[in-house]
């Protein structure tokens, strides 16, 4: 039997060995104009408009060669690369008063100067055990 205890360690050891400090960002869910809902908000994320910022650490790999492969995309007939990183991030990396849900809910990295959108997550989680995410990111 696969001990996932050990796996998310193991996981968040490499990750923080060789990641540097990002921010999430789950933008706002409250707009900023009740009557007007689809402009959304512009304000900076917080927490009482359904937004947040969660500082991590996340290890950067290329979205092509050998790792986790390119993911393509059909785009009007021919392949189009799906997006031009991978974020691995372990799952016992999270800051205390953060959830994995907060992961599932970012729409962006800020790495710096650099902003990610994120367009696909992978989450490992066999059985109960939460161990990695990969977030797929675009310019």
């Amino acid at each position: 039997m696969a001990n996932f205890t050990k796996a998310a360690a193991t996981a968040k050891r490499l990750v923080e060995a060789n990641g540097r400090r990002v921010v999430l960002v789950k933008s706002n869910r409250t707009p900023a104009a009740s009557a007007q809902p689809w402009r959304g908000s512009t304000e900076q994320p917080h927490e009482s408009k359904g937004g947040a910022q969660t500082p991590v650490i996340m290890a950067f790999v290329p979205a092509t060669g050998g790792g986790f492969g390119k993911l393509v995309a059909d785009a009007g007939g021919s392949l189009a690369v799906a997006f031009d990183q991978v974020g691995l991030l372990a799952s016992d990396s999270l800051p205390t008063g953060f959830s994995t849900s907060d992961v599932e809910e970012a729409d962006r990295v800020v790495d710096g100067d650099d902003v990610w959108k994120v367009i696909t997550r992978g989450h490992l989680k066999p059985a109960s055990k939460s161990v990695l995410f990969v977030l797929g990111l675009k310019r």
